[in-house]
């Protein structure tokens, strides 16, 4: 068995003020059926900065740029199945530019395979 991540193959276009919906995947994994996610953001004017966006495991885990939209909804993680969730960014700011990356924490008794996969929106 080997851990993979799957998103969308991008870059992804997207025009500012409509909803991302961004879907990821994890498979090849160990241990329980319903897996968490945690989304971050590396914005091209950061200097290759990570940014927490969002997690299905931690109410706290927003940086400073997204705890607002995480609070009131605006951004948030839909889960499609155990092992499937979504980004949801209702309307797109120039800011939410960047890579995209959904990461697995492991569930997993030794290390194997991809536990993050990453795609670019424009």
């Amino acid at each position: 068995m080997c851990r993979d991540v799957t998103l969308p193959s991008g870059p992804l276009f997207r025009v500012a003020g409509f909803r991302l919906s961004l879907p990821c995947h994890v498979s090849g994994y160990e241990g329980s059926r319903i897996q968490e996610f945690e989304w971050y953001l590396y914005r091209d004017d950061a200097g290759g900065r990570q940014i927490g966006v969002v997690s299905t495991r931690d109410k706290g885990f927003p940086y400073a740029p997204f705890q607002a939209r995480v609070r009131n909804g605006e951004v948030r993680v839909e889960r499609d199945s155990g092992d499937t969730v979504r980004l949801v960014i209702q309307r797109l700011r120039p800011e939410d530019q960047g890579k995209y990356e959904c990461y697995t924490p492991s569930t997993d008794s030794i290390y194997q395979g991809n536990y993050s996969g990453s795609v670019a929106v424009k």
